[in-house]
């Protein structure tokens, strides 16, 4: 491509490898890096030139977690200015997250500097979405600049159709004229899993026995307590293992209900605590089976995941989840504990059934290669260029 037309100036997400008592948000250590990571990589191969906003960031020393994420956040905009005075005026600026660094405080640097960039970036979930409960829960009152940072942007970038359509209607249900703005903004390419990095720690060998993987943040949109009961059902008939990979709360009912079973099955329920990126992608190749709970899923990057290490997958008819596997009925439930032990049961005892459906789900995973979202990413920054 034009190398003229291909400065990107790349606002990067807040990520952590901080301890916690509390779970982390799985962008801070999960897709924020791996994914953000894979679109910086195959931009530079197609010919951009990244301007990194964390390249502009100072230096901090260890902090608790909530006051280093504020943190990240002035300090993007401190890095905007820099690198718009510093290394020359950018073709486009790029936000890996929309509600983290605003697209509205962008904007308005911009206008200070009268400056003319167009600005386009992701939205991960939205408080214009009602069952991304991590988001009302944590973030309560800001649907309105949510709706402005959207607003702002020339493109709006989402993970799946399922999200455009929620926005479309929510959006919709507050002005009509709002809505038809907003989805003349969005554009769906996806988010790409990160194949390489998921290739370089890959494993032939298997855990023991066939073990269960719960790869998702314990939070309530992912309704953690209804894999536990389920679970605590499927042990008493199977022998099998179960590996959660986030950190779970240290109090409250779900952590007694973990600690119960884990005294009536010693040895059989494992905890990555947060686990590394290197070894996360280990034990999804070392797993048979992973579940999703969710009340709320606007792509699912630990399910895509868990698709492309063949694991076999069961999941809830909602969200994104139809999308991901082209409505396979051998993998969609309709969130019912009797439903979902029936799959646990099926699968656990049908290894040749495991093998097929994980080989289909690795090919449907595919799709969210680097190289397949960046190529989408690509169209759109095509597409806004030539219109500016």
């Amino acid at each position: 491509m034009d190398r003229r037309l291909g400065r990107v100036l790349y606002i990067e997400s807040y990520t952590s490898s901080l301890g916690s008592n509390d779970p982390l948000s799985s962008d801070s250590i999960g897709y924020g890096i791996t994914a953000s990571r894979a679109i910086r990589r195959e931009m530079e191969a197609m010919g951009y030139e990244i301007m990194r906003s964390k390249a502009y960031m100072p230096r901090r020393g260890s902090q608790v977690h909530a006051m280093t994420r504020s943190q990240w956040t002035i300090d993007s905009y401190s890095s905007v200015l820099n690198c718009l005075s510093s290394k020359g005026v950018p073709d486009l600026i790029f936000c890996f997250h929309a509600f983290q660094a605003f697209p509205a405080e962008i904007r308005r640097i911009l206008l200070d500097l009268d400056l003319k960039i167009p600005v386009i970036g992701y939205t991960h979930g939205s408080h214009w979405d009602a069952t991304d409960l991590f988001r009302h829960e944590r973030y309560p009152g800001l649907e309105l600049v949510d709706l402005g940072n959207l607003t702002v942007l020339d493109r709006i970038l989402v993970t799946s159709h399922y999200m455009k359509e929620t926005l479309h209607t929510n959006i919709g249900n507050l002005n009509a004229n709002l809505a038809h703005l907003i989805d003349n903004k969005v554009r769906v390419v996806g988010l790409p899993i990160d194949i390489d990095t998921i290739e370089r720690y890959r494993v032939d060998e298997h855990f023991p026995r066939t073990t269960i993987l719960y790869n998702h943040a314990p939070i309530s949109a992912k309704d953690p307590m209804l894999f536990i009961n389920a679970i605590a059902e499927v042990m008493r008939t199977r022998d099998v293992d179960v590996l959660f990979t986030r950190k779970l709360p240290l109090n409250g009912q779900l952590s007694q209900r973990v600690q119960a079973l884990c005294a009536q099955y010693p040895g059989r329920l494992h905890f990555g605590g947060d686990l590394p990126i290197s070894e996360y992608y280990r034990s999804l190749w070392m797993a048979d089976i992973q579940v999703s709970t969710a009340t709320h899923e606007s792509l699912g990057i630990a399910t895509l995941e868990a698709m492309y290490t063949c694991n076999s997958c069961i999941l809830p008819r909602l969200g994104s989840y139809p999308e991901l596997v082209e409505n396979d009925d051998q993998v969609l439930y309709d969130r019912s504990i009797d439903m979902l032990v029936d799959r646990l049961r099926l699968l656990i005892d049908d290894s040749s059934l495991r093998c097929r459906l994980g080989e289909r789900l690795r090919r449907f995973s595919q799709q969210y290669s680097p190289a397949a979202v960046t190529r989408s990413i690509n169209s759109v920054i095509e597409e806004i260029l030539t219109d500016c």
